[in-house]
């Protein structure tokens, strides 16, 4: 790897990313309507990898790219980045700075997980080598593609690895429980970030109007609810019926049309009505009393409360598993994970997984 890339100020890296915004609204417009840019270059083929990226892995279906491209297209925004990066220090060129190789090992649960990162040790300063999830190899490496194209300052700031990830400086690993025990055996001597398993759940008090209980379905399935922040749990008060929320949902429906959800719902179904627990079946999901924060793919879990304290004190003692909390208003304490319905899936540049500020960490390398 270069000792010396190109150099890129901190208002070009910043304003290559704010261009990438526009560039991903695009291609989510393209996908929507079927039609590939025009040209050649980065933009087309960044298509035809989201054209790809089903036949590899079918849970990257074209309506959960363009959910993808749509979302970090908002969080690009200008006033977004100008607003986020206000509160670092970005080092220029002429500041005494030392470049640090990162690595970035991805996670591949939903199309362009691992993005954020990827821009966070770019914006740094630093270089980085990414290490894609077999289940999202395509759509990152196209990303950067995209990226160098639009300024080729970052082509040599930017690796992705296909075998070993050969050296580096720190280290910023996504997986689960599992895989996050092999992140700390091979790379705990590092300066590191090693994110494991986590969830979303929401606080209902009855109150909600139809549009909020419509919204909430987008956090509850949108990505089929593979992602850390769909919403696997709901804290209901005592009385209330899970019907009017199957009845809120029924746009959903149209999952039961994927041959992957639906084997995992009819497999689901099948088990609860076996073993005879009590469930509510909507056609397209499985909502079941259970207070457990991890939820089978099709499966709903939720737990009632009697006052509304009884929930916040639930939500605060499995705070540090949570990645956010869909509500109309928490308390201070868990205002840090507060999402409004239907925005869990359109996270701010701010919004960092697990609470850790990344920026912060690749500031002080």
């Amino acid at each position: 790897m270069p000792n010396a890339p190109a150099k890129l100020s901190r208002e070009q890296r910043k304003e290559s990313f704010i261009l990438l915004g526009r560039r991903l609204g695009e291609l989510a417009r393209c996908l929507a309507e079927d039609r590939p840019p025009p040209g050649s270059g980065a933009l087309p083929g960044f298509f035809q990898a989201a054209l790809q990226a089903e036949s590899l892995n079918p849970w990257f279906t074209r309506e959960n790219i363009i959910t993808a491209l749509r979302a970090l297209s908002r969080m690009l925004e200008p006033e977004r980045m100008d607003s986020w990066l206000g509160s670092y220090h970005l080092p220029g060129e002429g500041d005494a700075f030392r470049q640090r190789t990162v690595l970035v090992v991805m996670a591949g649960n939903i199309p362009l997980v691992g993005f954020h990162d990827m821009m966070c040790v770019l914006l740094s300063g630093h270089r980085l080598l990414a290490k894609t999830a077999s289940s999202d190899p395509l759509l990152p490496r196209a990303l950067g593609v995209l990226l160098c194209e639009m300024d080729p300052g970052w082509t040599e700031r930017m690796v992705f690895a296909d075998g070993p990830a050969g050296s580096f400086d720190a280290v910023i690993a996504t997986g689960s429980d599992n895989s996050a025990r092999y992140f700390d055996h091979y790379f705990g001597k590092y300066p590191h970030i090693i994110r494991r398993n986590r969830h979303a759940a929401a606080i209902l008090t009855g109150s909600e109007s139809p549009g909020e209980l419509e919204r909430l379905g987008e956090d509850v399935f949108s990505y089929f609810g593979l992602g850390c922040r769909n919403v696997s749990l709901l804290w209901l008060p005592e009385g209330y019926d899970p019907g009017i929320l199957a009845r809120a949902w029924q746009p959903w429906l149209r999952l039961t049309h994927h041959p992957r959800y639906r084997n995992n719902y009819d497999f689901h179904k099948a088990v609860l009505t076996v073993n005879k627990t009590a469930h509510t079946d909507t056609g397209f999901c499985l909502l079941r009393q259970n207070p457990a924060l991890a939820s089978p793919l099709s499966v709903i879990h939720w737990q009632s409360y009697r006052k509304l304290q009884e929930a916040h004190d639930l939500a605060h003692s499995l705070a540090g598993r949570l990645q956010c909390l869909v509500a109309s208003e928490v308390p201070g304490s868990l205002k840090a994970l507060h999402a409004g319905f239907g925005q869990t899936q359109w996270p701010g540049p701010g919004d960092y997984a697990d609470g850790v500020d990344t920026m912060a960490f690749l500031g002080r390398l």
